[in-house]
């Protein structure tokens, strides 16, 4: 039996789920006399083997045109974290091909839609702030929103009132200056229209007049001969 089988292994809380073809930022403590200081090697993960306390894993980089690689205890104590950066979309468990590789033929394709461990967290910190804000707008735009409505219907209000009050005070004076010259080309018509009619009817009366007078002369001539010749019959 080994040893990991007796003693119960807990995984630092830091060091993230990863597998061969991501590229990991592995943070090491480094012990220099009475100092202690944190050490970042990022590169991509070609290897992880094992299981328990002797589970590895390496990790290689290219650093000034040089490929330089580390291998890693998963347990170790000096490791102080294990973020995931990228994640690789390989079907290898060891990427030895790698190292004969150079410039973009040694990229590795990227798994879309993946989100590291501080992008998610950023994510999740935003989405309060986020709320927060929306709600502050929110709460702050209702007050401005009613100001600004009370402010257009009180200053709508005079101006109203004083269109009203100019519609009125121009349209009395129109409407009198119609009226009054509707009366005045009223009268002349009347005038002009009654004098007619008095023209018209004169000379209707004096031929109705000359009319009956002459009617009248004969039948008063007649009736005198009659008479005549009534009084020279009895005589």
């Amino acid at each position: 039996m080994e040893a990991h089988e007796y003693v119960q292994l807990d995984l630092n809380t830091k060091v993230e789920d990863f597998r061969s073809g991501d590229t990991v930022k592995v943070s090491l403590k480094v012990i220099e006399g009475d100092r202690e200081r944190i050490q970042v090697f990022e590169g991509l993960v070609i290897r992880k083997k094992g299981t328990g306390s002797g589970s590895t894993f390496t990790v290689r980089r290219i650093s000034h045109s040089i490929g330089v690689e580390k291998t890693f205890l998963l347990y170790s104590p000096i490791i102080e974290s294990v973020s995931v950066i990228k994640r690789g979309d390989v079907r290898r468990a060891r990427l030895y091909y790698i190292r004969k590789l150079s410039g973009r033929a040694a990229r590795i394709k990227e798994l879309r839609n993946f989100k590291s461990a501080e992008e998610s967290k950023e994510a999740v910190a935003e989405e309060p702030k986020a709320e927060a804000e929306e709600s502050k707008e929110a709460v702050t735009e209702e007050p401005k929103a009613e100001a600004e409505e009370s402010k257009e219907a009180v200053a709508e209000e005079p101006k109203a009132e004083a269109e009203e009050s100019k519609e009125a005070v121009t349209e009395e004076p129109k409407a009198e200056a119609e009226e009054s010259k509707e009366a005045v080309a009223e009268e002349p018509k009347a005038e002009a229209e009654e004098s007619k009619e008095a023209v018209a009817e004169e000379p209707k009366a004096e031929a109705e007049e000359s009319k009956e007078a002459v009617a009248e002369e004969p039948k008063a001539e007649a009736e005198e001969s009659k008479e005549d010749s009534k009084s020279s019959t009895s005589s």
